[in-house]
């Protein structure tokens, strides 16, 4: 049973470098996970896309309906509120926490490291492209965003806050 099913959305940055380069710019991570009642958090499922910004939008509302998400994480510094207004000038029923990234992306994800050496974490189904990032990723030397990883990050440090964790 789950106790918790959250989407994380990282937005991506149009990055003009990247256009003069000739290369396609960043998509924009989507990503459901949930913590069950056996205390395992589960990647559900891969929204990410590439497109519009009312392209993403809607894919972002698509991936917390059809997941059945109890809320929307948002990485605010690439965009702030307006991510916020786009997706309730669609849907007001959803419901959305603001996340600002203040540290680098490898501490962000240390948590998450240490679950996944607990074999904590589990991946239901195939996630090529996610676990790509997870395996490449290097900060400071990788040229793309991860932003598949960056909302995983999201989702699974927001479900271990709401965790509670037994002291003895």
């Amino acid at each position: 049973d789950i106790k918790e099913l959250i989407v994380a959305w990282d937005p991506a940055v149009t990055d003009k470098k990247k256009n003069q380069e000739g290369r396609e710019p960043d998509a924009d991570g989507i990503i459901a996970m949930s913590r069950c009642v056996d205390e395992f958090y589960y990647m559900l499922k891969d929204y990410t896309l590439k497109g519009s910004r009312s392209a993403i939008v809607r894919q972002v509302i698509k991936a917390y309906d059809r997941s059945g998400a109890d809320f929307l994480v948002i990485e605010k510094n690439q965009g702030g509120d307006w991510l916020k207004q786009a997706i309730h000038n669609e849907d007001k029923t959803i419901r959305i926490k603001m996340v600002q990234a203040v540290v680098s992306k490898s501490k962000r994800a240390t948590p998450v490291q240490a679950l996944m050496e607990e074999d904590q974490i589990k991946h239901v189904g195939i996630h090529a492209e996610l676990e790509y990032e997870m395996c490449t990723w290097v900060e400071g030397v990788s040229k793309d965003s991860p932003n598949r990883l960056d909302a995983y990050v999201h989702c699974c440090n927001k479900l271990i806050k709401k965790r509670k964790i037994q002291v003895f």
